[in-house]
């Protein structure tokens, strides 16, 4: 679970409601590392839902970012101070970071998926590295579109 991707979600989820979606989010965890998650992050005007055994991630195509290339990104970055901020500054939220960091695979990467209310596939988005979500604005011209199309066939 990306915390910044979906705290990017949760500041932009009016524009999925004004264009009639539901924003759902499937995170690599259990449920109860979802619920203290949201306890240190949220809340969420969405729904996070759990899937443990990363069997959607693996079906849509995800993939695992290999340790070296990891480690070696988190190294570049730290040497240039071009990494964001890794650790929170609040208490609870770090210790949820630090957490995670030895309980959740971390190296399993995340994406994004618009799929209208008869299953047909819009837009996916399968981030590469740790810093590579969907951007906001691919999200919304596909949302607007998608019901601008269909005001316009109706």
């Amino acid at each position: 679970m990306c915390r910044k991707f979906l705290a990017q979600l949760r500041e932009f989820h009016h524009i999925f409601t004004e264009n009639g979606a539901e924003l759902s989010v499937i995170a690599p965890s259990s449920g109860s590392v979802i619920k203290e998650f949201n306890r240190s992050f949220g809340p969420y005007p969405f729904s996070l839902y759990g899937d443990p055994k990363h069997e959607a991630y693996y079906d849509l195509g995800h993939i695992r970012m290999p340790k070296w290339k990891m480690a070696g990104m988190l190294a570049g970055g730290a040497a240039t101070k071009r990494l964001p901020s890794f650790f929170p500054s609040e208490k609870r939220q770090k210790q949820f970071v630090t957490k995670s960091m030895r309980t959740q695979d971390v190296y399993l990467q995340g994406g994004a998926w618009i799929v209208d209310k008869d299953g047909e596939l819009l837009y996916s988005h399968i981030d590469k590295n740790p810093m590579d979500h969907a951007p906001i604005d691919d999200m919304y011209r596909v949302l607007t579109n998608h019901r601008l199309f269909h005001m316009q066939k109706n």
